[in-house]
């Protein structure tokens, strides 16, 4: 009830107003720099959003420990929650698509059709077998084969 009597109010005053030549705008007309800030904060948001849905998909396709160390989310302070930052690493290490940059329907497609090509990786964990595939040429087998022993 109450609102219906505000927004006949704000009607009225609106009308007045409008009639009287007076500004008929309620809210404040943004600047430039306001109007940036306010798209850079919803953009934010929305790509928090998406990262944390993405994040969700991988924790329950690949899991959420690292595949050689073990380690979850609670070991490392690498983000702002305190988490560990897992990343996906492709075991041929063959170049494919930033995940980030595929749609919903590219992504879910991309792990449905090579679910066995891709585990999950802590960054030491990642940076250190890309240097062990550059440096020694060692391909994933051999790389596990060191692991397990």
């Amino acid at each position: 009830m109450q609102s219906q009597q505000r927004h006949r109010e704000y009607a009225r005053q609106w009308m007045r107003n409008k009639r009287l030549g007076l500004p008929t705008r309620t809210t404040k007309k943004l600047t430039e720099e306001e109007k940036y800030e306010h798209r850079k904060t919803n953009n934010l948001k929305y790509v928090k959003k998406e990262r944390e849905e993405r994040n969700k998909l991988f924790d329950t396709v690949f899991g959420n420990t690292c595949f050689i160390c073990k380690r979850g989310h609670i070991h490392y302070k690498n983000d702002s929650l305190g988490r560990t930052i897992l990343q996906i690493h492709r075991i041929d290490g063959k170049k494919h698509e930033i995940f980030v940059d595929m749609s919903k329907e590219d992504l879910m497609r991309e792990i449905n059709e090579h679910k066995n090509e891709y585990v999950r990786l802590c960054w030491r964990c990642h940076k250190s077998v890309h240097w062990c595939m550059e440096h020694f040429g060692f391909d994933w087998e051999k790389i596990k084969l060191l692991i397990t022993e």
